[in-house]
C-alpha cells in the first residue's frame, strides 16, 4: 500500500507549508513536512484524513495506491 500525499502535493503545487496551513490547524507544520517528505505516516487520525482529503480535493481512497504483487 502506497500514501500519495507527496505526488497529489506536486501535481496541486503545493507544499508541506501549504498543506499545514490550508488545514485550519488540524494537520501540524511538523505532521504536513513529515508526510511531504517521507510519504508515509505512523498514525494517521480520522481528522487528519478528513483535512488531507478536504485541502487536496480527494477521496479517502485515492490518498492510498495498492501495489500488485504478482502470484507465483
Amino acid at each position: 500500500m502506497r500514501f500519495r500525499v507527496q505526488q497529489l502535493l506536486r501535481d496541486r503545487g503545493l507544499t508541506a507549508y501549504g498543506l499545514a496551513t490550508r488545514s485550519g490547524g488540524r494537520i501540524t507544520m511538523t505532521t504536513a513536512y513529515y508526510f511531504a517528505r517521507t510519504g508515509t505516516f505512523r498514525c494517521l487520525k480520522p481528522d487528519q484524513l478528513d483535512a488531507l482529503c478536504e485541502v487536496l480535493e480527494v477521496e479517502p481512497g485515492e490518498l492510498f495506491e495498492r501495489g500488485r504483487k504478482r502470484r507465483p
